[in-house]
């Protein structure tokens, strides 16, 4: 059926006809697919191609319209439709009239007044994911860290099927002349509601030193990415606080000290007279009055005994015997 002008005429008695106007008869409009059924509230814009039948190129009366599933009266009118064919309209929503999370049923109208909904599947909005943290921050760029090698992140309002999308971010042209130009997208694993894990990909092999952003998204389409993203370093030096046996970066315990720099080294113990009382350090802090450190890897230093004193910095043993006329507790500096 397609579109039919009927006369439209008024009489009293059904002898005499007044008018001249005529109506526009549309035939029903009929839905059978959406092209994207899942979109974000990150985005600017939503678009879907709709196919079906009866689509009329009717102008400013061509209408698509969004409406809530639990909100009857949250209604979106489209910003803009476009006729490509009596099977085929595009329906363009702006996404900075705020959208609420949730389902929604599309539908069309020819006139503005009839709308025909497409009942088979609901129109997702999904959260708009926000990215809060990665760990580890910095991973190393040889193929047998990356083959093995996660990065977990943490972020609000994930999915069961989110995917890690990696896009080289870097000043240096020469190495962006080696590095992937598009976004590697990576399937993730859902660890619980904030915390997911992503293999790095094996195209950052040996490319030196960069810095990649880190979105998240799902269904590898990258309209669903989240607006946020992390900066990943991926190098081929251990960086500071860090020693790197095997390609694997491990932080520098405590009692130790990593200046980075070779992959192949061990975290160094800190030297007697020193200590180091926390993890990823550079170097290690003097013994302080009052203490000794007789041992090399001291993660504390020993406070001085009762009866002795400890009266300058980087001690090995008790300086000296508390002196006549004198008492000497525990951790004492001096007279």
């Amino acid at each position: 059926m397609r579109l039919t002008y009927v006369e439209f005429k008024l009489t009293y008695n059904n002898q005499e006809f007044w008018g001249h106007q005529k109506i526009m008869y549309y035939p029903k409009i009929e839905i059978s697919d959406l092209s994207q059924h899942t979109f974000t509230q990150s985005q600017n814009r939503l678009v879907v191609t709709v196919y079906g039948r009866h689509f009329i190129n009717t102008a400013n009366n061509l209408m698509c319209q969004l409406g809530h599933t639990e909100r009857p009266i949250e209604r979106h009118l489209a910003e803009y439709v476009r006729f490509e064919s009596p099977q085929q309209i595009y329906c363009a929503f702006d996404m900075q009239i705020y959208l609420h999370s949730g389902f929604y049923t599309l539908s069309v109208s020819n006139n503005l007044l009839q709308y025909a909904e497409y009942t088979v599947t609901s129109v997702e909005v999904h959260p708009a994911i926000l990215i809060i943290n990665i760990w580890p921050k910095t991973v190393l760029s040889r193929t047998v860290a990356l083959e093995s090698h996660k990065v977990t992140l943490e972020a609000i309002h994930l999915r069961d099927d989110c995917e890690c999308f990696f896009l080289t971010n870097s000043t240096d042209q020469a190495a962006l002349f080696k590095m992937p130009s598009e976004t590697l997208i990576v399937p993730g694993t859902l660890l619980n509601q904030t915390h997911m894990t992503c293999q790095v990909p094996l195209d950052y092999t040996d490319l030196g030193t960069t810095y990649i952003n880190v979105r998240i998204g799902f269904e590898s389409n990258v309209k669903t990415i989240s607006e946020s993203s992390i900066a990943l370093k991926i190098t081929d030096q251990c960086p500071d606080g860090y020693f790197c046996q095997d390609y694997f970066m491990q932080e520098c315990p405590t009692g130790h000290y990593c200046r980075g720099g070779a992959f192949e080294q061990q975290a160094r113990p800190c030297p007697v007279g020193y200590y180091q009382s926390k993890k990823r350090s550079i170097d290690c802090m003097p013994c302080l009055k009052g203490h000794y450190c007789p041992d090399v890897g001291m993660p504390e230093p020993t406070p001085c005994p009762i009866g002795y004193m400890c009266d300058v910095h980087k001690l090995t043993s008790p300086r000296a015997e508390c002196p006549a006329g004198f008492y000497c507790v525990e951790a004492t500096q001096g007279n």
